[in-house]
């Protein structure tokens, strides 16, 4: 695989994971408040019976949140950063097994990456922060990235259309806040594929296997990945 495929479907691999950890937290698991919360979205969350509908709804709020800032842990990637969708500001930094550490940043139109690992052939230096340019491959593939991010809907969609099955397996305290604690099971060929259709990007059967084996190793067709999410009350702020 020559570098420009490999750094595109490396960057492609990150999006999606992010994308599935960011609308799985829940209504933010890092402790953030729900303030500014759509207030529909946060009466769904209450009226919702079954673990899958109140996942959902969870994902709805976190989705009108903005600022959101986000630590989670999905299928063995480490995910920290925060999104202002208001302001056009990003910084995420994702760890997936066998494929390292990136940090990213995205100021406007700019985009800012480092590797904390960089894989034998790219031309980069591990622990450099490089500017993307907007005309290369990757540059278009990184304003995809912040396109999907400021539209969070399109990655809720994906992982609904994957979302296998979801069990609730108790509660547990957050950054001193009591969440009800799930576990989600995806279809991992149903939610690449549509995570690419999402990011604009066309559905290769070869990708789809490409990014399975970066955001879950060891991944083969018809897998399925689990991600623990935890989900506070998710109410709208009282009205003062």
């Amino acid at each position: 695989m020559n570098i420009r495929s490999t750094g595109r479907v490396r960057v492609l691999a990150f999006a999606a994971t992010t994308a599935a950890a960011l609308v799985l937290s829940g209504c933010s698991s890092d402790g953030a408040t729900e303030a500014g919360a759509d207030p529909a979205a946060s009466s769904e969350f209450q009226d919702a019976s079954s673990p899958r509908e109140k996942l959902l709804a969870a994902m709805k709020v976190t989705n009108s949140l903005d600022p959101v800032r986000l630590d989670t842990e999905a299928n063995g990637a480490h995910i920290t950063g925060q999104i202002s969708r208001e302001e056009g500001v990003q910084y995420m930094r994702t760890g997936v097994p066998g494929a390292g550490e990136q940090e990213t940043l995205v100021i406007g139109d700019d985009t800012l990456m480092r590797y904390s690992d960089v894989p034998e052939g790219f031309p980069f230096t591990s622990g450099t922060w490089y500017r993307v340019d907007a005309n290369s491959p990757l540059g278009m593939q990184s304003a995809q990235l912040a396109a999907a991010s400021a539209d969070p809907y399109a990655s809720h969609a994906a992982v609904e259309d994957a979302l296998v099955d979801v069990t609730e397996t108790g509660t547990e305290t957050i950054h001193g806040v009591e969440t009800t604690h799930y576990v989600a099971t995806l279809d991992l060929d149903a939610y690449v594929a549509a995570s690419l259709q999402a990011l604009g990007s066309e559905v290769d059967p070869a990708q789809i296997e490409q990014m399975k084996a970066l955001m879950s190793p060891g991944a083969s067709s018809g897998s399925t990945a689990t991600a623990a999410s935890s989900s506070r009350s998710c109410r709208a702020p009282r009205s003062r």
